[in-house]
């Protein structure tokens, strides 16, 4: 007997999703045992945990290199090659505001509640963002190459970023100053 939900009481089921044509760069899971996956081919998909395709949100001519949620899951924002931070409104799965700015591939974002976003890029800027106005209330400069990687503490309006030539630095997300570089250069950071 196949069960409707993604865990079953041996584990994972094994089910098998074929619908991109390239890796899968971001998962994240939404309300209702439903995911969302995006991919280099530029596809935002919506699959029930049970494997059913239940949406193609929309096609990118660009990959999608990341997605995330805000704190109360009214938006998905996701990260693309085209440089723009788009954020989509969780009930029509319409685009409410595409974010502009970055000059290079967004590589990350992430949600501080949900009153910011924060975005991420190979033109080596951080920037925050307002939710609701979309407007761009910092840009973090301080790397010297590719930003890559991207935590943000759930507690405080602080973020940590690294860059692909190992500088890690900390930023205060309200004031859009920097806090302190860890790691000033060195071997490549891939991963925070």
């Amino acid at each position: 007997m196949k069960e409707d939900n993604f865990f079953s009481t041996s584990g994972f089921m094994e089910v098998s999703y074929h619908e991109h044509s390239r890796f899968v760069g971001s998962l994240v899971s939404l309300p209702g045992k439903r995911f969302i996956s995006s991919s280099e081919d530029g596809r935002m998909i919506i699959y029930g945990y049970a494997g059913k395709v239940l949406k193609n949100v929309q096609d990118y001519a660009d990959p999608v290199n990341y997605m995330c949620l805000t704190e109360d899951k009214k938006y998905l924002v996701s990260a693309s090659d085209d440089c723009t931070v788009k954020v989509w409104d969780t009930d029509s799965w319409q685009i409410v505001r595409a974010l502009t700015g970055h000059t290079n591939y967004v590589s990350k974002v992430a949600a501080f509640k949900s009153e910011l976003i924060i975005s991420i890029s190979k033109d080596e800027t951080v920037r925050v963002w307002d939710v609701t106005s979309g407007e761009c209330r910092h840009i973090l400069e301080g790397h010297q190459a590719w930003v890559y990687c991207l935590a943000v503490s759930p507690k405080s309006k602080k973020a940590i970023t690294a860059s692909l030539n190992g500088t890690m630095i900390v930023w205060n997300l309200e004031t859009g100053g920097k806090i302190v570089t860890l790691v000033d250069g060195g071997p490549d950071v891939m991963f925070l």
